[in-house]
């Protein structure tokens, strides 16, 4: 955990390579497909959350993929890897869709 100005945020790592970009922790992915977020005066690099997205609706933890899918609404997000990551995940067909049809549609 990280707090800075009374605020906790999670922090993780990068565990292990592999040969895909579509992990959250594993492999390039991390290093490939992140955001730049404001923590305090610093700017810190944060997983894409794209790659948190997938990883959550792996887990079937909706209580934490709906708020990002919500976030992404608003904010846009990269299709291409949404999809190319839950296929690589193997989540079930019709929750790619139904996750696919959330995002393209605002």
């Amino acid at each position: 955990m990280i707090e800075d100005y009374g605020v906790t945020e999670p922090a993780s790592t990068v565990e292990r390579p592999a040969d895909t970009d579509t992990l959250e922790c594993i492999g390039a992915g991390p290093w490939q497909h992140y955001v730049q977020v404001q923590c305090g005066k610093h700017m810190v690099p944060a997983v894409r959350p794209e790659l948190r997205l997938v990883s959550e609706l792996y887990r079937d933890r909706p209580d934490r993929y709906m708020p990002l899918i919500d976030h992404m609404r608003v904010h846009g997000s990269d299709l291409q890897l949404v999809q190319k990551a839950m296929a690589e995940r193997g989540v079930q067909p019709a929750l790619q869709a139904r996750v696919l049809d959330l995002l393209r549609h605002p």
